[in-house]
């Protein structure tokens, strides 16, 4: 499955899981949203627990391919140390990155929760497009949505349902 930035123009899907393939232990899809990424790069109340959340699972870690855009852009403004971008270009390249392509767009258009916002909803919709096992996200209006369309929601370090 190739989902990244420089793959094929294809929509990325990841094939629905068999029980077999379950009880053989495939790594589970975590999509995390901008602001989830954010927090592992740069310090904020959430960031350890986030970090420890994630190193003790074995997961493939998404997002979508704005985040290539928003996380730079907000760590560099947090923090415009070389080394920061560093961290975020190793972070961002170790993600699964699903394409903005006309798929995507097109899905975000269509989400039925109108509270979300328009990049929120390319979030969603990536979420949706590679049938993501959970999204990390501190959004309350995207968690809402997210449970809304069936997709578990995580948010390491907030007290928040």
């Amino acid at each position: 499955m190739n989902c990244g930035v420089s793959g094929s123009s294809a929509p990325c899907r990841r094939p629905r899981r068999s029980r077999k393939t379950v009880l053989n232990a495939e790594p589970p899809i975590v999509y995390a949203d901008s602001s989830a990424l954010v927090k592992l790069v740069i310090e904020e109340p959430e960031s350890s627990d986030l970090a420890t959340y994630l190193a003790t699972r074995e997961t493939v870690l998404a997002t979508s391919g704005v985040a290539l855009v928003e996380v730079p852009r907000a760590t560099s403004v947090a923090d415009p140390a070389p080394e920061v971008r560093a961290e975020t270009e190793r972070l961002l390249s170790s993600c699964l990155l699903v394409r903005v392509g006309n798929a995507v767009l097109r899905s975000a258009a269509d989400l039925a929760s109108r509270e979300v916002r328009t990049l929120d909803a390319i979030h969603l919709a990536s979420a949706q497009l590679v049938d993501a096992d959970e999204m990390l996200v501190y959004d309350k209006r995207l968690r809402r949505a997210a449970r809304e369309v069936g997709i578990a929601v995580s948010h390491p370090g907030t007290a928040e349902a």
